[in-house]
């Protein structure tokens, strides 16, 4: 019975591979795959949006206000509304005071690498009680 169904497995594969190669076949399958890859890049990318998309570093670092106002363009974009409650698990988000902290959290380590706890032993710390309090809870 396995030889039975290894030759049907064979039998199938190999006929489904030079049927899509079939040139009519071949072309109706490129043309469905591009659809696809246009319509899930559009649903991705808003048609009308006038965001530059860079694709090398400038030749010139740029100064602190032309970042803030990419920055600015980027959160402008159009979304979802997800402050309204219409995206289930996709945010958290616990109030301004909590981004405030986070905020503030993000810039005393922003240079910090864990990797490196002889360097950064006060983010050693966090991550250890972080890992103590995962395994405590679960208890």
């Amino acid at each position: 019975m396995g030889t039975a169904s290894d030759v049907y497995s064979w039998s199938r594969r190999t006929a489904s591979y030079y049927f899509l190669r079939l040139p009519g076949v071949r072309e109706k399958v490129a043309e469905e795959v591009k659809a696809g890859a246009q319509k899930i890049e559009s649903g991705l990318i808003p048609s009308g949006t006038e965001i530059e998309r860079f694709t090398q570093l400038p030749a010139e670092g740029w100064s602190h206000d032309k970042i803030k106002e990419e920055l600015e363009k980027l959160a402008g974009m159009k979304h979802t509304r997800w402050e309204d409650g219409r995206v289930s698990g996709a945010v958290y988000h616990g109030g301004k005071d909590l981004a405030s902290i986070q905020t503030e959290a993000f810039e005393l380590f922003t240079v910090s690498n864990p990797i490196h706890p002889d360097v950064f032993p006060g983010v050693r710390k966090m991550e250890a009680e972080i890992v103590a309090m995962v395994i405590c809870s679960q208890a």
